[in-house]
C-alpha cells in the first residue's frame, strides 16, 4: 500500500494511541496529552498507509533559528518502508 504524508498538527487521539502503543511508549496511556502535544508542535509530519497512522515526527521551534525533533516514531507496519528517507 502506498504511503501518504501529511503536515497536520490535529491528529485523532485513537490514531496517536495506536502508534505510540505499537512501539511500547507509555505515553499511549495519555491520549489527551498526546493530542495536545501535537497541536502545540511547530510542525507535525505524519505517514499513513490507508487510514492507519504508521509514522510521525514533530518539531518544537522558536520559529526563527532553532528546531528540535522530540518525537520520531515508526510503527511496526511502517518499518522497512524508508519513511525517514522521504
Amino acid at each position: 500500500m502506498e504511503v501518504r504524508y501529511t503536515l497536520q498538527a490535529v491528529l485523532r487521539a485513537d490514531d496517536l494511541v495506536g502508534l505510540f502503543a505499537s512501539v511500547g511508549w507509555s505515553s499511549a496511556n495519555f491520549p489527551e496529552e498526546l493530542e495536545r502535544a501535537m497541536r502545540r508542535s511547530h510542525r507535525v509530519v505524519s505517514a499513513w498507509a490507508g487510514t492507519e497512522l504508521i509514522g510521525l515526527a514533530n518539531t518544537i521551534s522558536d520559529g526563527c533559528m532553532a528546531a528540535y525533533v522530540p518525537t520520531w516514531r515508526c510503527g511496526p507496519s511502517g518499518r522497512g518502508r524508508a519513511l525517514g528517507a522521504r
